[in-house]
């Protein structure tokens, strides 16, 4: 299940959580550190669009898929909402199915890559609307 809750307990029962602080002078302690089952650092910081635009948005409910497609972003220099939604649109046409994990992380993985789709999927959302002649590409002058 991907919730606050669901963060906040498995940060807490790793090791990991928000430890640091995001922005100066600020009480909230949003910057989060996020650690697998093993206790090794996947990524920080896990933010709220990121957990929507790989969860929710995806039919992924996998906090760990998440935190890992986040560092996949990270590592390739990508926006996790923009990635996000290129992949949905990706999975919207028919590309691949919502849900499953292992197609998504394949897809971020091929970004990275630069294989054919890796390329069309790291243009953003409009560009993969446009290749799978798709039009429900929820995207504003380009930007999602």
């Amino acid at each position: 299940m991907i919730t606050g809750e669901t963060l906040t307990r498995i940060m807490k029962e790793r090791g990991g959580g928000p430890d640091h602080m995001g922005c100066a002078q600020c009480i909230i302690h949003c910057s989060n550190v996020y650690l697998d089952k093993q206790g090794k650092y996947v990524t920080s910081s896990l933010e709220y669009e990121t957990i929507w635009s790989f969860g929710a948005m995806l039919g992924i409910n996998d906090m760990d898929t998440i935190a890992r497609l986040d560092f996949l972003c990270d590592d390739i220099g990508l926006d996790t909402m923009n990635t996000g939604v290129a992949v949905a649109v990706a999975l919207d046409a028919g590309y691949r199915k919502f849900g499953d994990t292992q197609a998504v992380l394949q897809m971020v993985e091929e970004i990275g890559q630069g294989t054919e789709m890796g390329k069309i999927l790291g243009n953003g959302p409009v560009a993969v609307g446009k290749h799978f002649n798709h039009h429900r590409v929820p995207a504003v002058k380009g930007q999602s």
